[in-house]
């Protein structure tokens, strides 16, 4: 190599570095950049996964109310079961009284799921609270022997509810 090609190369050596420098950095940027987006991407399409399981979990026990309207508040279980009051509906023992309680149980199990994947969004906590206060008469009855298999959450919410002065329904 000629003298003059090593001067050259010599005198723009430095500004070479700088370039290089700027373009790893731009590079840098862009893969921080394109890493946020990706994480972003990620959180956002587990919560719409976990939305969709929630509103799964609700259709389902919707279509149980549907299929079995008699069952979908306590005041038509009552109806249905031709008793005044829960107290004792554990000691029942028939297909009706069964099937009530069954469907009490997966209300509550899909209470609990929708917390467990939707925790703090107000408008599920306000649907639970819906469907607790429709059950509250036969829960005050039943409640102190199953809060066991639920969520000290649930329990709490459950127990909020049951508190109050039938504010829903009975």
């Amino acid at each position: 190599m000629s003298a003059a090609a090593v001067t050259f190369w010599q005198e723009w050596s430095p500004v070479a570095g700088v370039i290089g420098g700027f373009a790893t950095g731009i590079a840098a940027a862009f893969g921080g950049g394109a890493l946020w987006y990706a994480r972003t991407q990620i959180k956002s399409s587990r919560q719409v996964a976990l939305e969709q399981e929630a509103q799964t979990v609700y259709s389902d026990y919707l279509r149980l109310c549907i299929e079995y309207p008699e069952f979908s508040s306590a005041t038509l279980a009552k109806k249905k079961l031709k008793i005044e009051n829960f107290k004792g509906i554990e000691d029942v023992l028939t297909a009706d009284s069964e099937r009530y309680l069954w469907i009490l149980s997966y209300m509550l199990s899909a209470c609990e799921k929708i917390r467990l994947t939707c925790p703090g969004d107000h408008d599920w906590e306000a649907a639970i609270r819906s469907q607790i206060s429709y059950h509250r008469s036969a829960l005050a009855e039943t409640w102190a022997k199953s809060k066991k298999h639920y969520s000290s959450e649930l329990g709490l919410l459950v127990d909020d509810v049951l508190s109050k002065d039938g504010a829903f329904h009975a």
